[in-house]
């Protein structure tokens, strides 16, 4: 491999995920989208500066410099315990719904969109195929995705105006054109109503201890947490893990003695409360598929019984139970997860 060929295979390889664990240093760097500004004066300043003292003392993080740019924020910051993804998240998030407010503005204010916003912006800016096509890409993807690019995304947006070229379907009109912007400035603005209401969830969840407990479990992330605290309460208003179970409306029928379960039909019932058991459901889903202690588990329940219909739904909504037992169990105690309290038998 000569040298010229090894500096290009670098140049364009993928950028690597930022290595993150307590204790590490991190220069932080977030741009405002299209080059805008994300702070227009001293008071937007000054809210920022706010909300980073708030968001170092929750999450235990150090910040040793900063420098608040017209158009960029650069952060020297040293993690705790918490995830330096999350420290961020809930520092911009919460900035960016007070910026929006204040400036009378909506949609995002910082360059790292999710890519599900490229389809907005598509219908916002190129809805006609005819427009798209006499863009070359370069500027199509600028206009669409300004910010950095996955792979998956350029293959996207690449075949996205190919095909536009080769378009024969009938012109968007002006009435056509001004409903797609309405319908655009509409879910932004949902979900910036979106944002604002997990953000103050969250803040208010994070004045309970048992808050922290709840996040410590496989598959329970900030929204699964907050509905089990606000449906448990006072855990110790369950004398019994199967009163918690009757609370949230979940049916244990799958599991129950001999070999096959065919007829055994565990229930999300409809009594109870649906969103909690919805929310630990999918809590249940994501330990057992990513969680190396869970899978264990998991695959353990089902062992020698593979081949039975509907066997992993069933289990599935036996770990569901299990993950309430778990929770109420942790907020009485006030400590955190520990695999032990799973169990093999």
């Amino acid at each position: 491999m000569n040298f010229e060929y090894f500096l290009m295979t670098i140049k364009n390889m993928p950028r690597q995920p930022r290595l993150d664990a307590p204790g590490l240093l991190h220069h932080v760097m977030a741009r405002g989208i299209e080059g805008r500004e994300i702070f227009k004066d001293d008071q937007d300043r000054c809210s920022f500066s706010e909300r980073l003292a708030i968001v170092l003392e929750e999450t235990q993080t150090q910040c040793y410099g900063w420098a608040l740019i017209p158009n960029n924020l650069h952060l020297l910051l040293r993690t705790g315990p918490t995830p330096l993804s999350k420290v961020m998240r809930r520092l911009m998030t919460g900035y960016a719904v007070n910026f929006n407010k204040r400036h009378r503005r909506h949609g995002h204010l910082f360059l790292s969109e999710p890519e599900a916003s490229d389809g907005l912006a598509v219908v916002r800016w190129c809805l006609n195929p005819s427009v798209i096509a006499a863009m070359d890409y370069a500027r199509f993807a600028q206009l669409v995705a300004p910010h950095r690019r996955s792979r998956a995304q350029q293959e996207r947006l690449t075949a996205l105006w190919q095909k536009a070229r080769d378009s024969i379907g009938c012109e968007a009109g002006e009435a056509l054109a001004f409903e797609a912007t309405v319908m655009v400035e509409t879910l932004e603005q949902i979900r910036d109503s979106i944002r604002a209401t997990e953000e103050k969830i969250e803040e208010i969840c994070l004045q309970f201890p048992a808050y922290h407990y709840l996040l410590t479990i496989p598959g329970f992330g900030p929204d699964v947490s907050s509905k089990v605290l606000s449906a448990i309460g006072n855990p110790f208003r369950f004398t019994t893990g199967a009163q918690a179970l009757k609370m949230a409306g979940l049916d244990l029928s799958a599991d129950r003695s001999g070999d096959r379960s065919d007829a055994a039909i565990p229930v999300l019932s409809k009594k109870g409360k649906a969103d909690l058991r919805y929310a630990l459901y999918q809590a249940a889903l994501i330990a057992s598929t990513k969680n190396r202690y869970f899978v264990i588990y998991f695959t353990n329940k089902l062992r020698g019984r593979e081949r039975e219909k509907g066997i992993t739904t069933k289990m599935r909504v036996k770990l569901t139970a299990k993950l309430l037992i778990i929770a109420w169990t942790l907020m009485k105690k006030k400590g955190a997860f520990n695999p032990e309290h799973l169990t093999t038998e």
